[in-house]
């Protein structure tokens, strides 16, 4: 069970909100764990927040029990019943100098964050 405590440093907090998606809910997080072994590669920490807003039975057990959640990550159960206000909770919350967010039935490459990342750093100035 992710650990809601643990000090840590992040680059990027990549954001999953999850509602209804069910068993669609471990494609996206196997996505997400390719996303961050990927960005370990580029030295790139990563922190996964899932976000259970007024999730279903099916959808929160697909989170909860899925092998990509390490002890660093962070579950919210929330009831807002918005995408928007759901997201908020999350990014006030999130430690990583950047962040990301995700829904629960996306699935993205695995160089997603590396990639953002880079273009974030070339817009610095």
């Amino acid at each position: 069970m992710p650990n809601h405590h643990s000090i840590h440093f992040y680059h990027v907090s990549a954001i999953v909100n999850f509602h209804c998606e069910g068993d669609i809910a471990n494609r996206t997080l196997h996505g997400i764990c390719r996303l961050r072994r990927y960005a370990e590669r580029f030295g790139i920490q990563v922190q996964l927040i899932c976000v259970l807003d007024s999730a279903d039975a099916v959808t929160q057990r697909a989170v909860l029990g899925h092998p990509a959640l390490e002890d660093r990550d962070i579950v919210h159960h929330t009831e807002f019943g918005d995408p928007g206000l759901a997201r908020n909770h999350a990014f006030e919350r999130a430690g990583g100098e950047f962040a990301c967010n995700f829904d629960g039935d996306d699935f993205f490459s695995e160089n997603w964050i590396v990639a953002a990342l880079e273009r974030l750093r070339s817009c610095e100035g």
